[in-house]
C-alpha cells in the first residue's frame, strides 16, 4: 500500500465571509430587547414623552392582535376546507363519507367571540390592522353557514355557533356605542 491511501483525506479550504470579522469572545450583532428599551426610553427623553411602559404595552397589544388575527384566519380557513370536504364526498354509493360539520363549527364560531372579549376596547381593536373588520367577516361566515342548517335541517348543535356570531356583532355595536357616547 502507498502512504496516500492510508493519509488523511485533505480538507476543503473553508470559505472566506465578506465583511465584519468577529472575533471568539465578541458577542453577536443582535440586537436585545433591553438595548431597543433603552433606545426608546432615550428617544422618549429626548423629546419630553413620558409615555414609554404604556407604549411598550399598546406595542404589545398589537403584536397580540396581529397573532390573534392570523389564527382566527387559520380557523376559519380549516372550517372553510371541512365544508367544502363535506359537500364534495357527500354521498358515494348512498353513504355519507363526511358528515356536515355540527358542534365543530361552534367552537370555530366562539374563537371570534373570545377574541372579541380579549380586545373590548374599539380604541385598541382599531390600531390592530383590520381586527374588528375581520371579526365582522369571521363571525359572519359561520352564522351564514350555522342558521340555515339550524333552521331547516334541524341540526341543533349549530345553534350555539348561531348565537355566537350574532353575540360578536352585537357587542362590537355595544363597545364602539359605548365609546362614541363617551366622547360624544
Amino acid at each position: 500500500m502507498t502512504d496516500e491511501s492510508n493519509a488523511a483525506p485533505q480538507r476543503r479550504p473553508r470559505k472566506v465571509r465578506q465583511g465584519r470579522v468577529r472575533n471568539p469572545g465578541q458577542r453577536s450583532p443582535r440586537i436585545s430587547s433591553k438595548a431597543i428599551r433603552s433606545a426608546r426610553a432615550a428617544q422618549d427623553a429626548a423629546h419630553g414623552t413620558s409615555q414609554v411602559g404604556s407604549s411598550q404595552a399598546e406595542s404589545r397589544e398589537e403584536l397580540r392582535g396581529d397573532r390573534y388575527r392570523y389564527t382566527l384566519l387559520a380557523i376559519c380557513m380549516l372550517a372553510f376546507v371541512r365544508v367544502a370536504l363535506s359537500m364534495a364526498t357527500r354521498r358515494i354509493q348512498g353513504e355519507a363519507l363526511l358528515p356536515l360539520p355540527t358542534w365543530e363549527w361552534s367552537a370555530a364560531a366562539l374563537t371570534p367571540l373570545l377574541v372579541l372579549l380579549r380586545f373590548r376596547d374599539p380604541a385598541l381593536r382599531g390600531r390592530v390592522f383590520q381586527l374588528e373588520s375581520h371579526l365582522r367577516f369571521f363571525s359572519g361566515f359561520y352564522l351564514v353557514y350555522a342558521l340555515p342548517f339550524a333552521l331547516l335541517d334541524g341540526r341543533w348543535q349549530l345553534w350555539p355557533a348561531a348565537v355566537f356570531s350574532v353575540s360578536v356583532f352585537v357587542g362590537i355595536w355595544y363597545t364602539n356605542k359605548q365609546q362614541s357616547a363617551e366622547h360624544g
